[in-house]
């Protein structure tokens, strides 16, 4: 909590754009009735905040008055998922270099979980053509794995990728697209 007397400094000092919540649109539309500080913010009514931008505003303003209303957690929260993707500039026509890529992926969402100190529980890989090029034939394809048991072992990641590729892999007319995206998602749940 900031002391009301350095508050009471700095607030007339502060533009209301540089507010953490305050975007270019809602500081044009304070700015339009008159309020270009932090301090003129503070002091507007609760009412006319919510009503110009909606809750969101309204607790900026009741922050700045000294009560806590967006609460900020201590502890980083444990993930859930991550996902490794790239987009290539040049398109991957076969198996084996759309691979490559996938491994690389693989590999290093191996080596994220490890640093995080955790296990993936399902694997899902991805790749598609670009949905941009309307004028190429379009393919999009991902398959997920359970890992059982769950791991973060990088030949472990790695093999159930390849599974997955090669599941989703077209059966028909390969050779016709170029992938121009590609990626790895885990999960902590089992499918």
């Amino acid at each position: 909590m900031m002391d009301q007397t350095l508050a009471n400094w700095l607030l007339p000092l502060m533009p209301v754009g540089d507010i953490w919540g305050i975007g270019r649109k809602t500081q044009a539309k304070l700015q339009w009735i008159g309020i270009g500080t932090a301090a003129e913010l503070r002091d507007m009514p609760l009412r006319q905040a919510r009503a110009l931008g909606t809750v969101v505003l309204e607790r900026t303003v009741l922050e700045l008055q000294g009560e806590p209303c967006i609460a900020f957690d201590d502890v980083e929260p444990q993930r859930k998922g991550m996902a490794v993707t790239r987009s290539s500039g040049t398109p991957m026509k076969d198996f084996d270099t759309l691979f490559q890529g996938i491994k690389a992926h693989a590999t290093r969402a191996a080596e994220k979980l490890r640093q995080h100190g955790l296990v993936a529980g399902t694997l899902t890989v991805f790749f598609h053509t670009n949905r941009h090029r309307q004028d190429r034939p379009q393919y999009a394809g991902s398959r997920s794995t359970r890992l059982t048991p769950m791991s973060s072992d990088t030949f472990d990641l790695v093999g159930a990728a390849k599974r997955c590729a090669l599941a989703a892999w077209p059966k028909i007319g390969a050779a016709s697209y170029g992938f121009t995206k590609a990626g790895v998602m885990l999960d902590d749940a089992p499918l």
